[in-house]
């Protein structure tokens, strides 16, 4: 094999061996004066033209590791970190959508909460509380829970909002009771990821949490094909207490089941950070692999129990889940945009949304309304007449001469609900406007009524 040995002025030389390999190779040089490729005394080497590469490494033309490149064409970038771009061609990142999608977790910035206004709620033993919207603190196996969960501003620098859970006495009935904070997505937000396939892509989460007790920390992640729930567990420590700390990890995708496409039916993802059991939830010791779920695996062996000792807290915020191996920052969706994407799954119907009378009578009022996206199902209605609003008025008034109103009397719900996932009606045991059997528009001018298709 000849090579061929071009010997500097003073010291040291370049060497150009041809491959160990029949048939010929050309190297051709420019014509002029022209320098095709140099470098520095650190060894940096720069080039002239246009350079092609099934796959570049390291920094290309690095500044302070910024990687700078004038045009840049791609069908996909991933890993890179920073980049100064002149101008690009590219057709996704991280082999997700440039922008609007990425992130397929809804709010997870935490600032809609819908229900609460960021008032604190307690968890008593409900299977499923909300404090900010699309989020929920989920348990079973506990005959008691005094701990409390909020929106809260605290957050970390570029966030305005995170969840806090604040452990308070609690007694698990059985030992593999439980309690998490988790997301459920719906299958069409998801079913593009080919798992149950052999091409099943990566997820990578990332998220901000802070904590009062540092130690071992379990994030579950759970999908579901309208036959078997599967379960990956993937671990991260709090190295400090109360001090936000950034988190990522990647989930290798199932390639032995996938996920329904549809409206969470038969479909579904689950984001699972598991807060603690009675001792039988958190046996674990495999990670990062698939495996039909089980009450026992819920968490990694050695997880903190937070919700086992009161006046411990932890919170999160920030809340990213995209394809790929490489988490990329935070993805910003406009607070109009976040909020239509909440209101698929909860709305709270108020003063101003219109509403029309479809028959009304000396003792029964049918209202019938459209929500203002449509939602994922049809929606469980509610009307918020009970409780700390018990002497809320609803008034109702369709506009016209002679149809009074009745404003000063306390309504009592009959009857709600939902024909699709783009109509509702609710039905009210009082005479709130003069009889009329004909279907006209009519304006709820107080009250509050909930929809609510939650997975």
């Amino acid at each position: 094999m000849a090579k061929i040995r071009i010997v500097g002025d003073s010291s040291g030389y370049v060497e150009i061996a041809a491959p160990n390999a029949a048939g010929n190779n050309t190297l051709e040089l420019p014509s002029g004066n022209t320098r095709l490729v140099g470098s520095d005394s650190a060894g940096n080497v720069s080039i002239s033209g246009i350079v092609t590469a099934a796959t570049f490494s390291g920094n290309v033309n690095s500044t302070s590791g910024v990687t700078t490149v004038t045009t840049l064409r791609a069908t996909s970038i991933v890993g890179v970190t920073t980049a100064g771009i002149t101008t690009a061609y590219i057709g996704s990142a991280n082999d997700g959508p440039l922008s609007g999608a990425r992130n397929r977790i809804i709010n997870g910035d935490m600032r809609i909460d819908q229900r609460n206004s960021g008032a604190s709620v307690n968890v008593t033993t409900s299977s499923n509380t909300y404090p900010v919207d699309r989020f929920s603190f989920e348990q079973g196996g506990l005959s008691s829970n005094a701990g409390s969960i909020q929106r809260v501003s605290d957050a970390p620098v570029g966030f305005t909002s995170s969840v806090k859970y604040t452990a308070g006495s609690s007694t698990f009935s059985i030992s593999d009771g439980w309690g998490a904070f988790h997301q459920r997505i719906e299958g069409f937000n998801v079913s593009d990821l080919k798992w149950g396939t052999s091409s099943a892509s990566p997820v990578t989460l990332s998220f901000w949490v802070k904590a009062s007790a540092v130690g071992l920390y379990t994030v579950n992640m759970t999908h579901y094909d309208g036959v078997q729930e599967r379960w990956n567990n993937v671990t991260y420590t709090i190295n400090s207490t109360d001090t936000w700390e950034y988190k990522t990890m990647t989930f290798i995708g199932d390639t032995s089941r996938g996920i329904v496409d549809d409206n969470g039916t038969n479909g579904w993802m689950r984001v699972y950070w598991h807060l603690g059991d009675g001792g039988g939830a958190s046996t674990t010791t495999s990670f990062n692999t698939w495996f039909n779920g089980a009450a026992a695996n819920r968490g990694a062996s050695g997880t903190t129990n937070i919700i086992g000792t009161a006046g411990r807290t932890w919170q999160i915020t920030g809340v990213q889940l995209e394809t790929g191996t490489v988490a990329t920052p935070f993805e910003r969706r406009s607070y109009g945009q976040e909020l239509r994407l909440c209101q698929r799954y909860y709305q709270v119907i108020t003063t101003g949304n219109g509403l029309t009378r479809i028959v009304s009578g000396p003792s029964k009022n049918w209202i019938y309304g459209q929500p203002m996206v449509q939602m994922r199902s049809s929606p469980s209605v509610s009307a918020d007449i009970t409780g700390t609003n018990a002497n809320r008025t609803y008034v109702f008034d369709d506009g016209q001469t002679g149809h009074t109103v009745n404003s000063g009397q306390n309504l009592v719900l009959s009857d709600a609900g939902a024909n699709t996932n783009s109509s509702y009606y609710v039905s009210f045991q009082s005479s709130i406007v003069a009889y009329n059997a004909v279907r006209q528009p009519l304006a709820m001018t107080t009250g509050v009524i909930f929809l609510s298709s939650e997975l």
